[in-house]
């Protein structure tokens, strides 16, 4: 694993990509990764790094601290 993951929460990832109705495909081609290393993000399973977090949060039109969030979202 690399050290410049970033750790984000990936029930936040989840909740933006669905508000932006944004599939896991195509917010992954957007990101530039494989639906497989986008789907482990969403999973908790691995983390993007920096440049990945910031297109991840470009695409979506979220600032980049919403995905640190620990809270539950409804």
């Amino acid at each position: 694993m690399r050290s410049n993951l970033i750790k984000i929460n990936p029930k936040v990832l989840e909740w933006a990509r669905k508000k932006a109705r944004l599939s896991q495909d195509l917010l992954a081609q957007k990101v530039g990764v494989k639906r497989n290393k986008y789907l482990e993000w969403e999973l908790g399973q691995s983390f993007p790094d920096m440049h990945e977090l910031h297109k991840i949060a470009l695409h979506l039109r979220c600032p980049v601290l919403i995905f640190l969030c620990l809270g539950v979202l409804r």
